[in-house]
């Protein structure tokens, strides 16, 4: 089942830049984007929940590590321009995410860098590479969402 969202990953990705490219609406984009972020959050906290255990399943958190790093590198086609509040879908997408495109595209770049080295660490399999990875990688969500993301 954790190998899943691997394959979530990229069929999500396939769909955002195709909806994107074929004149989806902002609603079915931000609906896909959101999505993207729930299975990001839900690789999160499957490895979160097998740090917690005695005897965490390495298998687990890899194939989790790899869906985090891969939808890392597909976000940024996630948000195209007409996405965000001026479309008038719902979205948590503050308009600072395109009148701020430089330092969104540097936090997002930012989380992608973390996210790699968060599947370098869970590819190796020790634990207290991963522990602190994990946090790191967490850290650059916390400095996107705080800046890019409204408060729900």
């Amino acid at each position: 089942m954790k190998a899943g969202w691997v394959g979530a990953a990229a069929a999500l990705a396939v769909t955002l830049t195709a909806g994107v490219a074929l004149g989806q609406g902002a609603a079915d984009v931000i609906k896909a984007r959101q999505q993207g972020y729930k299975a990001q959050g839900a690789a999160f906290k499957t490895i979160n929940d097998e740090l917690k255990k005695k005897d965490p399943n390495i298998g687990a958190i890899r194939s989790s590590a790899k869906a985090i790093a891969e939808t890392a590198t597909t976000q940024y086609r996630w948000f195209p321009r007409g996405s965000g509040p001026e479309s008038g879908a719902k979205t948590a997408a503050k308009a600072e995410i395109w009148t701020d495109a430089a330092g969104f595209a540097a936090a997002q770049k930012a989380f992608q860098a973390e996210a790699q080295k968060l599947g370098q660490a869970a590819a190796s399999g020790d634990l207290k590479a991963i522990r602190p990875q994990v946090g790191a990688t967490g850290k650059t969500c916390a400095g996107c969402h705080n800046k890019y993301r409204v408060k729900t």
